[in-house]
């Protein structure tokens, strides 16, 4: 097809929406939500959450409120793995998942304002 665009969000959507219906036991998702706005961000991480059962997930991502309901997180830092666990548990070691999740939170907390 060429000539066909897809702005915004579209190719992610699509990506899902492939995966969705091709029943594969595994996923690799690379920032799935990076061009989406957060109210269809939710309705896609909330569909993920259905895509995931019985399937193993990989979603690298810099929004970590994505991974708040993965059984592992692995956080990297110049490709090493700095930290890993649950949400719960890299919250308590309150080590650099636990700072840039505060960060985070402030940010929408204030609108995105310093």
């Amino acid at each position: 097809m060429a000539g066909l665009k897809c702005l915004g969000g579209q190719w992610q959507r699509l990506a899902l929406a492939r995966s969705y219906y091709r029943q594969r036991p595994m996923l690799f998702l690379d920032e799935p939500t990076a061009a989406i706005d957060p109210l269809e961000e939710m309705a896609i991480y909330n569909k993920l959450n259905e895509l995931a059962s019985g399937r193993t997930v990989i979603l690298v991502t810099h929004r970590l409120g994505a991974v708040r309901n993965a059984d592992k997180i692995i956080m990297l830092d110049n490709g090493r793995i700095i930290e890993s666990g649950n949400f719960e548990q890299l919250i308590e070691q309150k080590g650099q998942f636990y700072h840039i999740w505060n960060e985070q939170v402030k940010w929408y907390q204030s609108g995105g304002r310093k």
